[in-house]
């Protein structure tokens, strides 16, 4: 799998492909990833996307900038958030709410204390 995630001036592309750096724009990756994956956590959490309540994978692209919209990317970096046990999906894997049994991590990793 083959994410397109970065591309600077002269349209040279950052090609990821099974966590392996085809390029040099290593921190850039991790930035892009973190700050989609805080969006979505931070997103179903406003929403009260919590448990049954579930939302389209397409409306978690709304928010972010047109560079980082890639739908690819973000299937990925949902698809990261489940193997962490943070989301759960729903419908053939085409919605998405958060864990309820993992809520005290996502309010600690979107800064959200109570």
């Amino acid at each position: 799998m083959i994410f397109v995630v970065y591309k600077d001036y002269c349209y040279k592309t950052l090609l990821i492909y099974n966590n392996v750096y085809l390029n040099k724009f290593d921190y850039e990756y991790s930035n892009v990833m973190d700050k989609i994956k805080i969006h979505i956590l931070r997103k179903l959490y406003r929403h009260g996307k919590i448990g049954e309540s579930y939302t389209p994978i397409e409306n978690l692209k709304h928010g972010l900038p047109q560079s980082e919209r890639d739908m690819s990317v973000i299937n990925g970096v949902v698809k990261e958030l489940h193997n962490e046990g943070l989301v759960l999906l729903w419908k053939k894997n085409t919605t998405v709410s958060l864990n309820p049994m993992a809520l005290d991590k996502i309010k600690e990793i979107i800064g959200y204390y109570f």
